[in-house]
């Protein structure tokens, strides 16, 4: 059986999420930038869902969720949560399981954004990606959450 979300790897990422970006997060960028992303995360409220299943374009039914519910920018909750829950949400992002391994394993967060290894699957995609550059900011975040991919191996034929 393929494992992403964890109870306990939504409470690591509900913990690190919390602190915000801090200024070692913010290292690197111009000071405008970071206005910007404080300005879009700040008039967000909402939830953005992470979602894998094992082969693309499977249906939810047969993935695993994780919900990030945030108020004017401040991550108040994450949690594992069902497949209906995940489609109620703002906005769905789901890639497969190799996709988040290949992710938290440290693979760049806006490549796997604008390659699509993770996809809006449910959302306004207008609304999305006028904030994309707060949503990569906050994928980031992730990759300093130690996890651990368990991607079932395929039998041959």
């Amino acid at each position: 059986m393929s494992r992403v979300f964890t109870d306990q790897w939504a409470a690591d990422v509900q913990a690190r999420l919390s602190q915000g970006f801090t200024p070692q997060d913010r290292e690197g960028r111009l000071p405008d930038y970071w206005e910007w992303i404080d300005t879009a995360s700040s008039t967000f409220s909402g939830v953005l869902a992470l979602g894998a299943v094992p082969v693309k374009g499977d249906d939810l039914d047969a993935g695993e969720f994780v919900a990030i519910r945030i108020a004017a920018g401040a991550v108040q909750e994450v949690r594992v949560i069902t497949p209906s829950e995940a489609r109620d949400s703002d906005y769905l992002l789901v890639g497969t399981y190799e996709s988040w391994q290949k992710f938290l394993g440290g693979y760049d967060a806006a490549r796997t954004v604008m390659y699509r290894h993770l996809q809006l699957h449910h959302g306004n995609l207008l609304t999305f990606f006028n904030r994309v550059y707060y949503w990569i900011q906050l994928l980031s975040l992730l990759h300093q959450v130690p996890s651990e991919v368990v991607v079932r191996e395929t039998a041959a034929a």
